[in-house]
């Protein structure tokens, strides 16, 4: 009996080495995600402009038949997301309503070769595989490669060197690297005394520069 049970064990061996790697294999949901990533120096009105100039030139192909994205976190606490991450719905025609000879991936390349921002690369993905591939790995790419380094500029330095050297390699299709010490910041010294004269206490001109700067909505004294 023992000499009898490897045998039915060694004929699993071919199909062992014939799975794939993935836990979930890739389906079409018929409908793409473009995940661009803004440089955080940006300011904040301009990634959401460039966004609708993506989301017009988007709505331009023949396949495409509605567009819709936001920039930044939604009203949610479940996401996350920063200030220059754009996450743009992209839903496509049926197939049959395609242009001749235009594939899924063909249509993604020149979408890819429509969309070259200076300093967004572009990120395709679809929705279900999206959530899937964040929740159980944290990045937003099939692929991630995670860096480990005593401060945040030695980091950013490895990070960008992968970046640069993984953009060459055949089949890559995008590389973006976290930028985490990039930013501008402003610092405002009142000056009490001549705030004093005009009867303004410093909470008052903190909300209205919060208000201006931020966004904030402005709230009235004593509330």
């Amino acid at each position: 009996m023992t000499a009898v049970t490897p045998a039915p064990l060694g004929l699993t061996v071919p199909v062992y080495l014939r799975l794939g790697g993935e836990f979930m294999p890739p389906f079409n949901e018929g409908t793409s995600l473009h995940m661009p990533t803004s440089p955080r120096a940006m300011p904040i009105t301009a990634p959401a402009n460039v966004l609708q100039t993506m989301n017009r030139e988007l709505k331009q192909f023949p396949e495409v038949l509605t567009v819709f994205g936001k920039m930044g976190r939604a009203d949610t606490p479940t996401d996350p997301a920063p200030l220059g991450m754009a996450e743009t719905t992209i839903l496509l025609k049926p197939r049959r309503e395609w242009r001749s000879g235009v594939s899924w991936d063909g249509l993604i390349r020149e979408m890819g070769e429509k969309l070259r921002y200076p300093g967004m690369p572009n990120l395709w993905w679809m929705p279900i595989q999206t959530r899937t591939e964040m929740l159980s790995t944290g990045v937003r790419a099939p692929v991630g490669v995670q860096i480990f380094g005593g401060d945040l500029k030695t980091v950013e330095h490895a990070g960008v060197a992968i970046e640069e050297a993984l953009a060459q390699v055949p089949g890559t299709r995008s590389v973006f690297a976290e930028r985490s010490t990039v930013g501008f910041f402003l610092d405002f010294n009142i000056k009490r005394r001549q705030a004093a004269r005009y009867g303004l206490r410093v909470e008052d001109i903190n909300q209205v520069l919060m208000t201006a700067v931020g966004g904030m909505n402005s709230r009235p004294r004593g509330s």
